[in-house]
C-alpha cells in the first residue's frame, strides 16, 4: 500500500523538551494483487475486505497524533510518536472487527520512538 499524508504540526518547544500535535489528510492506495487470489466472496455476505481490496482500491485516511521529545543535550534528540490512520472503507465489509453493511473506519495505532543527531 501507498500512502500520502498531508497537514500541520504544531508544538511548543523549550531547550530541553518539546511536545507537539499533527493532524494529515490524505489518501492510501491498496495496490491489486499480483496474482488472482481465490475469495469466498460468491458465498459470504458480506465479502471478507481482503476480497473487496485486491483489485486495487484508494481510500480517504486521516492521521490524528502527537509525541514528546527530549533533547539530551545539544546534539541528540529522543522522540515518542502516538498516532491513529483512520482508513475509511466502502461497506459492506466482513473484518476482524465484525461485519460492516455501511462504510467504516479502520483504526491503525502506532507508536514510534526515534533517536538522532542534531546538526
Amino acid at each position: 500500500r501507498s500512502e500520502a499524508l498531508f497537514g500541520v504540526k504544531a508544538g511548543v518547544r523549550s531547550s530541553r523538551f518539546g511536545a507537539f500535535g499533527r493532524l494529515r489528510p490524505g489518501l492510501v492506495h491498496f495496490h491489486g494483487a499480483p496474482q488472482a487470489i481465490a475469495c469466498v466472496a460468491i458465498l459470504v455476505y458480506p465479502p471478507p475486505l481482503e476480497c473487496a481490496i485486491s483489485t486495487g482500491k484508494t481510500n480517504f485516511a486521516l492521521d490524528l497524533g502527537g509525541g514528546i521529545e527530549v533533547f539530551p543535550s545539544r546534539w541528540s534528540v529522543a522522540r515518542i510518536d502516538l498516532g491513529d490512520t483512520m482508513i475509511r472503507f466502502d461497506g459492506p465489509a466482513l473484518t476482524k472487527q465484525g461485519a460492516f453493511t455501511r462504510d467504516f473506519n479502520v483504526h491503525n495505532f502506532q507508536i514510534n520512538v526515534g533517536f538522532g543527531i542534531r546538526f
